[in-house]
């Protein structure tokens, strides 16, 4: 019977690896941006930076994915709904910035020319910009990155690059995530049955996991983002790659400049947004683009929306 429960374990973990590679492998990934941050990616020491889980835009886009994971340890953990409940408390009330160390994300999207996402993510009155990544280059950098901290003895973090869940559309994946996330036999997990709170430790394992799990499953109204989020992992932490960008806490991921490889150089496609000064934002990529001699393409948004 054991063999066979692992059997189909290991068959439900390869058809997860198999969705996370279909959304990965050979894509390009979208940031919808505004003009002032494309200028900001394109000099030579331009950083990628996550932001800190408790700063999205949303502060109630991670409240889905907590109560997925609660009724998930309840269910399937046995993790009684008072804890769960003194969890969730910790989580939404902040109590968790004093028990875990910080999640931090950066958002991509599948989608090239979303309506919603010009809407959402660029300027209103000026436009922006939907730049196109190549996902191989950034899964490799990301994957480097995990290795040398791992080689270093010193990994004060590591990073995802993972595609969203969305509650409906994605059941299936979800199920199997949560159950390789919080395994049915962790000790952490046991403690916390058995002593709820009183078990300090138990409680920062689950907690953490917790924040990280609900960072990555959305709700189904979100499904048409088709979201990517770059993910640091809170393993260890320190203060010293945190720093005030854009009025939010970002975590500079290291990732660029990567040896001689500039941030930029990782642009594959960049879309002119369908409003704001469409010429004007058109003729800036085209500059940018012969004065750093890059090879992305240069489109037009075919998206109705005019941002009035």
């Amino acid at each position: 019977m054991e063999k066979h429960n692992t059997s189909k374990r290991e068959t439900a973990l390869n058809s997860l690896g198999g969705f996370i590679l279909r959304k990965l492998h050979k894509h390009t990934l979208y940031h919808y941006t505004t003009l002032s941050t494309f200028d900001a990616f394109l000099k030579d020491d331009a950083h990628l930076y996550c932001t800190h889980y408790a700063a999205l835009n949303d502060s109630s886009e991670l409240r889905c994915g907590l109560d997925v994971v609660c009724k998930h340890l309840q269910k399937e953990n046995g993790i009684s709904f008072a804890v769960c409940s003194q969890l969730k408390e910790c989580f939404e009330e902040g109590c968790s910035r004093e028990m875990i160390h910080p999640t931090w994300i950066m958002s991509f999207s599948l989608e090239k020319d979303s309506l919603y996402q010009w809407g959402m993510y660029t300027d209103r009155k000026q436009g922006g910009y939907s730049i196109g990544f190549d996902s191989a280059k950034l899964m490799n950098f990301v994957e480097e990155s995990n290795e040398r901290n791992g080689r270093t003895g010193n990994p004060t973090f590591t990073m995802k690059l993972m595609p969203c869940f969305y509650v409906k559309r994605n059941r299936k994946q979800i199920k199997t995530f949560l159950r390789q996330v919080f395994d049915i036999n962790d000790s952490s997990l046991a403690r916390l049955k058995k002593s709820g709170f009183k078990s300090a430790s138990a409680v920062v394992s689950v907690l953490a996991r917790m924040v990280l799990v609900s960072c990555l499953i959305k709700h189904e109204s979100f499904k048409f983002e088709n979201e990517v989020r770059l993910v640091i992992d809170p393993t260890s932490f320190d203060w010293t790659n945190v720093s005030l960008v854009g009025g939010k806490p970002r975590w500079n991921t290291g990732l660029f400049p990567h040896g001689k490889e500039q941030l930029r150089s990782v642009f594959k496609e960049v879309w002119i947004s369908p409003h704001g000064d469409k010429q004007l934002l058109k003729n800036v990529a085209e500059i940018m683009k012969q004065k750093h001699g890059l090879t992305f393409t240069i489109k037009a948004s075919k998206s109705p929306y005019n941002g009035r």
